[in-house]
């Protein structure tokens, strides 16, 4: 029984072996991958500026235009 078990297991573990080994160029390729960073820049840099003006405006550090303090009644 005991003998039949092991063979199974050295079995099993060829088999992941070869797996693995299938599977390398792949798995190399999406640990390769960087997401691009033109999204951030694009989307979330003019977000946040936007933002922080904001804020400012709100916590009345820089004046608010006249459009805007119409708007929010400042």
């Amino acid at each position: 029984m005991a003998r039949r078990l092991e063979a199974a297991w050295l079995a099993l573990e060829e088999a992941a072996a070869a797996e693995r080994e299938r599977w390398a160029p792949e798995l190399a390729e999406v640990v390769a991958w960087r997401p691009p960073l033109w999204p951030v820049v694009v989307l979330w840099v003019p977000l946040a500026a936007a933002l922080l003006w904001l804020g400012l405006i709100l916590g009345r550090f820089v004046p608010a235009p006249a459009w805007l303090a119409e708007r929010l009644g400042l």
